[in-house]
């Protein structure tokens, strides 16, 4: 999203329909006939049928699908990145082309500055698979996009809402900061949290939110799931804290500028054995390009987080 801003390229999305069955499968495998469907043998007995393509529930569809599409982009000179092996970019300096394909299961995401280029490989992937082009980006995986002339937002504002509705914090008393300065201290309660799937599942959704486009949340985050094995009630309060926390902010977007800097900015910073509990460092880190850790709120002011 960065070099799209950067650069004006064109992001777009697809879908393919029904992709695990579109692999192959290497073994010999079995199932019962589906309910209403079944055939019995001159004998009476019920017959199962033999599996030619990877059905949704195999443990090894996903992994078959993956190997199909993998080898498919390479065949047309699309090169994974060493840096995510769901992305494939194809970079020709004689055309001057750029192209960026980025796969979530079944959910694909392009971006170039070659719109011929692209149409004519899903053109052929329409060939091989079934899909359904869906243009110019707005929703997906639970985030919304906004691209303008002057920069792309990307935020997960229902996300957020739903997570609140969920663990039943939409009527909280909102506060300014996700966590405390005093957390890294040992818990005045240390008994234990009872629903430790409720703390669990809790810690997965701010997790998924933090890494997409809250990093304001990252620390207190990171910090809560370092108790994920045995809550205690004073660490369920402290989730509980992050929550509130989106309640008085819940529309904040990440924010990429076309004018933004095209230099990448890294930065890092450790302390020194503060965890009180188990003298152990906490060391955070943050890497800036065309914006990226601003995040903005509906009246566009800016917000600067702290990793």
């Amino acid at each position: 999203m960065a070099l799209a801003a950067l650069n004006n390229y064109t992001v777009q999305q697809l879908d393919v329909s029904t992709a695990y069955l579109h692999a192959n499968i290497d073994e010999e495998l079995y199932m019962k006939q589906p309910e209403g469907y079944e055939k019995r043998n001159q004998n009476g007995e019920p017959l199962v049928c033999k599996l030619k393509k990877s059905i949704y529930g195999l443990k090894q569809a996903g992994r078959n699908w993956n190997k199909l599409l993998d080898q498919w982009l390479k065949d047309y000179k699309m090169k994974p990145s060493l840096a995510d092996p769901c992305l494939y970019i194809l970079n020709s300096t004689e055309s001057r082309t750029f192209l960026a394909i980025t796969i979530y299961v079944d959910d694909i995401i392009t971006v170039t500055n070659n719109q011929t280029k692209r149409n004519q490989i899903i053109d052929e992937l329409g060939k091989k698979f079934k899909i359904t082009d869906l243009g110019r980006i707005n929703w997906i995986l639970g985030t919304h996009l906004e691209i303008n002339n002057s920069n792309i937002k990307v935020g997960q504002e229902a996300y957020t809402q739903d997570i609140l509705s969920r663990f039943k914090m939409t009527e909280a008393k909102p506060v300014q900061t996700p966590t405390t300065p005093n957390n890294n201290h040992l818990p005045e309660n240390q008994a234990s949290f009872e629903d430790k799937n409720e703390f669990l599942s809790l810690i997965g959704s701010l997790t998924y939110l933090s890494v997409v486009t809250r990093p304001d949340i990252a620390y207190a985050t990171a910090k809560a799931g370092q108790k994920m094995q045995c809550p205690t009630i004073e660490d369920w309060k402290n989730a509980k804290r992050i929550l509130r926390y989106l309640k008085g902010e819940p529309n904040l977007k990440l924010i990429y500028s076309t004018n933004g800097n095209d230099t990448l900015i890294g930065y890092a910073d450790s302390d020194w054995a503060g965890d009180s509990e188990s003298r152990k460092s906490t060391s955070g880190y943050c890497f800036l390009l065309g914006g990226g850790s601003n995040i903005v709120d509906e009246q566009e002011t800016i917000h600067s987080c702290t990793i």
